[in-house]
């Protein structure tokens, strides 16, 4: 009978080479599933939220932070524009989106007024914008047209120049029609300078930004909406060790605010010749608030008819008629204002 002959089975070393391929498979897949995930598509999470809001009925809160501060963020050309609905916005089951409005994903949100003025002043100086000459930014509550001042004044001058009269009559066209404030302001360089007419740059900077507020109320722009403002060479938005950064700091620039005021307004009362009310001396007549009634011994103003204020501690005389003159012997009365 033959010998059976028992075959030994080969051991296999390289199954450790089975679950290492598993494990940097899946390692793989995990690293790719956090790459998509920290990818955040604004125009998907937006979609979203309002799908969700919706679904839940949850009143409809405000995705763009609050802006704290006054940054100045650079809105280059054709950032200000209407949004253009991308496809993951079209509707998909016959409902209607309305179309959304937005800078971009690194903007703000501007107001209508100053989105209106953007488009237009993009239009308008298309070519000037591209050689860097106008640009354009703002924020929430500030619109800034730029211009450098090449473009308006020669050398050391702050009369307008032949080639500053359509520019201004162009900007004067885009922001008539509005209310909003608009403060001009001019900037120089660090070079020195000491004419007859501007000792300093102070006198350059505010001269050029006069000019500039003088022109946009020839056409039209209201002058109770304009303010001239002069910041010298103490503002700069270049190192002016560089004949490039030196320009870049010559320049002028229309601040609109989206406020209804130029600039604050803080109410005075009107006080007496010679009299504190901080600390009165002893025995010392106070000037009654304006509004309050009055009260024996105090001082109240009298509007005269034919204009100025009249003091006096006589109760008649405060609720007597306006056209009364003032006496010249009463030691209480004062000057017109």
């Amino acid at each position: 009978m033959a010998k059976r002959v028992i075959q030994e089975e080969a051991i296999n070393r390289d199954r450790w080479m089975v679950s290492y391929a598993d494990f940097m498979t899946l390692l793989l897949s995990f690293f790719v599933v956090m790459y998509s995930v920290s990818q955040l598509n604004d125009d998907k999470y937006r979609i979203l939220t309002r799908t969700m809001e919706e679904a839940f009925k949850v009143p409809e809160t405000a995705l763009n932070p609050i802006q704290i501060g006054d940054p100045v963020t650079a809105v280059n050309p054709g950032v200000v524009e209407d949004s253009v609905q991308s496809p993951e916005q079209k509707p998909t089951s016959g409902q209607t989106e309305e179309p959304e409005q937005k800078a971009t994903t690194s903007e703000p949100q501007l107001p209508e007024e100053f989105r209106r003025i953007s488009r237009e002043v993009e239009q308008k100086f298309s070519d000037l914008i591209a050689k860097d000459l106008v640009s354009v930014r703002g924020n929430e509550e500030w619109l800034a047209i730029e211009l450098k001042s090449s473009l308006l004044f020669q050398s050391g001058e702050a009369e307008p120049g032949v080639d500053a009269g359509p520019i201004m009559e162009a900007l004067a066209d885009t922001v008539r029609d509005g209310g909003l404030p608009i403060r001009v302001e001019g900037f120089t360089d660090d070079q020195p300078i000491a004419s007859e007419i501007y000792p300093s740059n102070w006198e350059l900077s505010s001269a050029r930004a006069a000019s500039i507020v003088k022109m946009l109320a020839e056409n039209g722009v209201s002058a109770g909406r304009l303010a001239a403002i002069g910041y010298a060479e103490f503002q700069p938005v270049a190192a002016n060790d560089s004949e490039e950064g030196r320009a870049a700091n010559r320049r002028v620039v229309l601040m609109i605010s989206r406020g209804a005021r130029l600039r604050p307004e803080i109410r005075q009362k009107p006080q007496a010749p010679g009299l504190e009310t901080g600390s009165p001396a002893a025995g010392a007549a106070q000037v009654q608030p304006e509004g309050a009634s009055a009260r024996p011994g105090a001082v109240v103003p009298v509007e005269l008819e034919g204009g100025g204020l009249l003091y006096t501690s006589d109760p008649a005389a405060a609720g007597g008629s306006r056209s009364q003159a003032a006496p010249t012997s009463s030691p209480a009365a004062g000057p017109g204002g």
